[in-house]
C-alpha cells in the first residue's frame, strides 16, 4: 500500500488532482503512504513474513513514495508561489526560466539523497539500533508535503521569499538525510535528549503554529515534522558540545531488527555452547588429574612394598649365615 499512495501521489500531481488539487491531492497520498509504510512492517511481522526481502522491498516503496514524488512535489510548489507572486506583482514569469531549473535539479538531488540514504541504511541494518543516521526519508517526504499543504491554505498570497527559498531547503532536506546528524527513533534508547535542544524545539513548534495560526490544522502537520527536522539538529549539536555521545547502533525496520534480534539469539547459544566446552574441558581436566593422583599413589605402594620385602629378603638371608 505505500507503494501505491506513492504512486497515486505523482499521478495526482500530474493530471492536477481529483477533488481539491494536485497541491492537496499529492501531499494526502504521501501522508497516506506514511501510515501504510508504518503498517506492512508490523503486519509482516505479525504474520511472521518478515525478512530480507521485505526490507528490501520497503526500501524501493520508499524511494518512489517519500523520494521521486516530494522530489516532484517541490518542484509544483515552487511554481505555485512564484506564479501566484509575481502575478501580485505583474512581473512576467518567463523572467525565472532558470531558476525553474534550477528548482528541477533540486528535486533531483532530494530523490538521489533519499535512495542514497535508504542504502546506506540497508547496508547498516545489521548492526545495534538506538537512533536513526541521518534524517528518516519519511520523515523528509512529509516535511515537503506537510508544507505544501500548510502553504496552499493559507488565506493569503504568500510571500515570494518562499518561492525563492522553497529549492535550497529542498536541497538541505535532501542532505539532512545523508548526514550523520542523529535522529530519535522513539523507542527509549540511544541517543540522549538534551533539555536545551528540546526546549528550543517546542519554542520552534509554537511559533510555527502561531505564525500560521490561519491554518492552524495544516500548520500542526508541518510543525510536527518541521519540529523533528530541527530538533536533530539541535539535539546532535549539543550533545557534540556537551560530549555526550551515544553507545547504541543505528535504527532499523522491523524486518531488521527481527534479523538482529536473531542474530542475538544465536550469539548467546554460541556462547552457551562455548561456556559449557569450557566446563567440559575443565572436568576433564579435573578427572585426568585425579587419575595422575591415583596412579602416583600405586606406585608409591609399590615401592614400599618392593621395599619391605627387600628387608625381609635381607633378614632372611643374615639368618641363615647365623
Amino acid at each position: 500500500m505505500n507503494l501505491v499512495f506513492g504512486i497515486l501521489a505523482i499521478f495526482m500531481m500530474l493530471i492536477g488532482g481529483v477533488k481539491y488539487g494536485p497541491l492537496i491531492d499529492g501531499p494526502i497520498c504521501i501522508l497516506l503512504a506514511l501510515i501504510a509504510d508504518g503498517m506492512d512492517g508490523r503486519i509482516a511481522r505479525h504474520l511472521g513474513t518478515a525478512g530480507e526481502f521485505g526490507k528490501e522491498m520497503d526500501s524501493l516503496c520508499d524511494v518512489v513514495s517519500f523520494g521521486v514524488a516530494p522530489g516532484i512535489m517541490s518542484l509544483l510548489f515552487t511554481l505555485y508561489v512564484l506564479s501566484t507572486s509575481l502575478m501580485k506583482l505583474g512581473i512576467p514569469p518567463e523572467n525565472l526560466k532558470y531558476f525553474i531549473y534550477f528548482s528541477m535539479f533540486a528535486g533531483i538531488i532530494y530523490a538521489v539523497c533519499g535512495m542514497f540514504r535508504l542504502a546506506r541504511f540497508n547496508v547498516n541494518a545489521a548492526t545495534l539500533h538506538g537512533y536513526f543516521m541521518g534524517l528518516p526519508i519519511p520523515a523528509g517526504g512529509c516535511f515537503i508535503a506537510t508544507a505544501t499543504l500548510l502553504v496552499y491554505n493559507l488565506p493569503f498570497i504568500p510571500p515570494i521569499t518562499i518561492g525563492y527559498a522553497a529549492p535550497f531547503v529542498t536541497i538541505v532536506i535532501g542532505f539532512l538525510m545523508v548526514s550523520h546528524v542523529h535522529y530519535p527513533d522513539f523507542k527509549g534508547q540511544g541517543e540522549k535528549n538534551n533539555l536545551a535542544a528540546v526546549v528550543l524545539s517546542l519554542f520552534f513548534a509554537v511559533g510555527v503554529i502561531y505564525v500560521c495560526r490561519s491554518a492552524y490544522l495544516f500548520a500542526i502537520l508541518f510543525a510536527v515534522f518541521s519540529t523533528y527536522v530541527v530538533y536533530g539538529i539541535l539535539n546532535t549539536f549539543f550533545n557534540m558540545v556537551t560530549k555526550e555521545k551515544t553507545t547504541f547502533r543505528p535504527a532499523m525496520n522491523d524486518d531488521a531488527e527481527t534479523m538482529v534480534e536473531e542474530a542475538e539469539i544465536k550469539e548467546e547459544e554460541q556462547a552457551e555452547e562455548k561456556a559449557e566446552a569450557e566446563i567440559a574441558n575443565e572436568d576433564s581436566a579435573i578427572e585426568k588429574g585425579e587419575t595422575v593422583i591415583l596412579e602416583e599413589i600405586d606406585i608409591e605402594k609399590i615401592d614400599v612394598n618392593s621395599d619391605a620385602s627387600a628387608k625381609e629378603e635381607k633378614t632372611e638371608a643374615e639368618n641363615k649365615k647365623d
